[in-house]
């Protein structure tokens, strides 16, 4: 296939099991809201409550996005740089039980800015960022860069 404008989605799961220290943050911090959330909904009704949407406030998982300086977390070019920026990002808690933090999971997918997909090498997305698909035409040079295929990467749409 090749030369088409496409974007990449990546699902981040995090769990207790997480150890790099933004997805620790983002885990005590998405488990305490969760919690407060119980908490405060057990004191207005005096019985416990089901959350049927665990929710977290918007504003805390914008602060947590800003440090990661536009770019997806763990997928990274073939030199080991996080250099693949994103355009918005989706946020759920996929397990909650209160009390147990251990089965706290949250998962945050993150979509792509637009990228020209140029072909396929090894394993490897051989892209550019951005609508390149005129300068190549054109046979002007683009900077490029080897994105690896890894679990849970995935093209989300393609034109």
């Amino acid at each position: 296939m090749g030369k088409s404008i496409i974007r990449l989605r990546y699902r981040k799961v995090i769990t207790a099991a997480s150890t790099a220290a933004w997805d620790r943050q983002v885990f005590d911090d998405t488990y305490q809201a969760f919690s407060e959330q119980i908490q405060y909904g057990n004191q207005r009704s005096q019985t416990h409550v089901l959350i049927a949407e665990p929710r977290v406030d918007p504003d805390l998982m914008n602060t947590y996005m800003q440090q990661l300086q536009g770019y997806i977390p763990d997928v990274v070019n073939s030199s080991g740089q996080p250099k693949l920026p994103f355009r918005e990002y989706t946020f759920e808690i996929v397990n909650a039980h209160p009390g147990t933090q251990e089965e706290h999971a949250v998962a945050i997918e993150f979509y792509s800015e637009p990228l020209t997909w140029i072909d396929v090498v090894g394993t490897n997305l051989l892209v550019a960022y951005g609508d390149q698909l005129a300068a190549l035409r054109a046979g002007q040079e683009v900077e490029t860069e080897l994105i690896p295929l890894q679990p849970l990467l995935n093209i989300h749409s393609i034109q």
